[in-house]
């Protein structure tokens, strides 16, 4: 057995303990073994012990949880004979750097599959900003060109994320200078040790880097989600009230304001009614529900109103009064709603020839290119998943067998007992190379069908947040019973396939 496997006391190859500082490993028998006598608290098993003053006597307290109820226990030490310094396990230290490999590559894992969660969001949020603007509803039309510039700069992003990640595989950055993070032999764990906490500097990089896109993204999402909440306050009244106003295909509606007091009509001067008012670039719509009844008091073209004389009046009650064709409008209200709806009448006074739906052509075109990263992501995962927990120690091969003296045989028979015997002895040493080899031809389908699992996790992954997706679109309204079925159904059943074939992949694995 090599040296680097042997005690450096005895020689003994049954080791268990390796020293960091002069990188000698030693056998059970061979360490120095001292005991130190210390304090812990008996109420949470902290060591973190002080002396206190108690009624002018000195007192043992806990830091911790301030109990005094401390007893002493005693800890077994064992020291390198070399250089005095305290000595590690040879499994603890394997333990703990396959610990520290697992939880780097779950972590990263994580933080990709947080980002393509918030990316789902994104274009769920544009799908449904899609469909409001298909609608003809132009509320809040600087949340097109916000959507647009955030699609644009995720991308952007992500471009960036794919070239870090993409560097470290293409330089072989993630391959340390060893054969593997787990070595075979104890000196060689400490090189791996430092080889993983590389690993860990490069990824938490990456790390940091998709954080900040997840932070990004989930602070962007979060304002268009409050300002989706403001759009569909204002469509619920168009939709609520559609039978009522009959808009017609290209009339855009602008916004629903309710609550609204209706003081003058030019339908009926003496009028006085509560009710919501409902603007769009070419009507003024006052809708009033009473006694179960829903009323369209006024309903009246912008173009016949005289919005650039609209003026509030009122020293206590304030008024807003809209000059029209027919007469004079008044609604009564707080200051800052009729201010609102004053700036709102100004508005559409604009958009009333030269609107047109706002940045849909625009929305139609923005995707988040995901490919590259997803690729880039998965070839790093499949790189370092190849860094399998190999024997702490390698199995030793059988010697070539001892040749037989080519002596000239004193009989015949002789010869054919010597000649049969070297038969045998071959056939032992090709059967050696040849499980030698079947070894390695294991270890190569092992990793493939290790592949083929990571690839279809990620597909399987891929299907449920699709899945979820659909959920999404179904709540809100964004397909067809009929097409949500057909779609639900085709993805469950690849989904299916999917987990049977990582059942059979696991079988043949164990």
């Amino acid at each position: 057995m090599d040296s680097m496997q042997r005690c450096k006391i005895c020689g003994s190859n049954d080791i268990k303990y390796i020293c960091r500082t002069c990188s000698s490993v030693y056998c059970e028998r061979c360490v120095i073994k001292e005991t130190k006598p210390f304090f812990v608290c008996t109420k949470c098993n902290s060591s973190n012990i002080v002396k206190s003053i108690h009624n002018g006597n000195f007192v043992l307290v806990c830091r911790d949880c301030g109990s005094s109820n401390i007893s002493q226990a005693i800890r077994h030490i064992k020291k390198c004979p070399h250089c005095r310094t305290q000595i590690e396990s040879i499994d603890d230290l394997w333990n703990k750097i396959h610990k520290t490999y697992t939880d780097i590559l779950k972590s990263f894992q994580e933080k990709t599959y947080r980002l393509y969660e918030l990316i789902d969001n994104l274009v769920t949020l544009r799908n449904k900003l899609i469909l409001i603007r298909e609608k003809g509803f132009i509320h809040d039309m600087g949340l097109d060109e916000d959507m647009v510039d955030l699609f644009v700069k995720v991308n952007t992003r992500l471009h960036d994320l794919t070239k870090m990640i993409n560097t470290l595989t293409e330089y072989n950055l993630l391959l340390p200078s060893s054969k593997s993070y787990f070595m075979q032999y104890p000196l060689e764990l400490l090189r791996s040790e430092q080889d993983v906490l590389q690993l860990h500097e490069l990824l938490n990089n990456i790390s940091v880097a998709i954080d900040n896109v997840s932070d990004s993204l989930i602070s962007n999402t979060n304002s268009i989600v409050k300002r989706f909440q403001d759009i569909e306050f204002h469509l619920n009244y168009f939709d609520k009230y559609s039978s009522y106003i009959n808009l017609e295909s290209d009339e855009l509606p602008i916004c629903a304001i309710p609550d609204i007091k209706l003081l003058k009509s030019v339908n009926d001067m003496k009028s006085k009614t509560n009710g919501t008012i409902l603007l769009t670039f070419k009507r003024l719509i006052f809708i009033e529900e009473h006694n179960g009844k829903t009323l369209v008091p006024l309903n009246i073209k912008l173009d016949e109103l005289g919005i650039e004389n609209t003026k509030i009046i009122g020293l206590i009650a304030k008024r807003l009064q809209i000059p029209s064709k027919y007469g004079l409008i008044e609604i009564g209200g707080d200051l800052s709603i009729l201010e609102i709806i004053k700036n709102y009448l100004e508005t559409a006074r604009n958009l009333m020839h030269t609107v047109k739906k706002p940045y849909l052509d625009d929305l139609y075109k923005q995707t988040i290119n995901i490919q590259k990263f997803r690729k880039a992501v998965n070839d790093a995962m499949k790189e370092l998943r190849r860094k399998k927990v190999i024997p702490r120690y390698p199995q030793e091969i059988a010697s070539e067998p001892q040749r037989i003296t080519e002596s000239v045989p004193a009989t015949t028979q002789d010869a054919v007992a010597i000649e049969d015997l070297f038969k045998g002895n071959n056939i032992q040493f090709v059967n050696e190379n040849i499980s030698i080899q079947s070894e390695e031809q294991k270890q190569t389908q092992r990793e493939s069908i290790e592949d083929k699992i990571l690839e279809l996790e990620s597909e399987r992954y891929g299907i449920q947040k699709s899945l979820e997706l659909l959920d999404n679109q179904w709540k809100a309204r964004m397909i067809s019973q009929m097409d949500y079925i057909n779609e639900y159904n085709r993805l469950q059943a690849k989904l299916y396939k999917i987990n049977k074939m990582l059942e059979k992949y696991a079988k043949q694995l164990n």
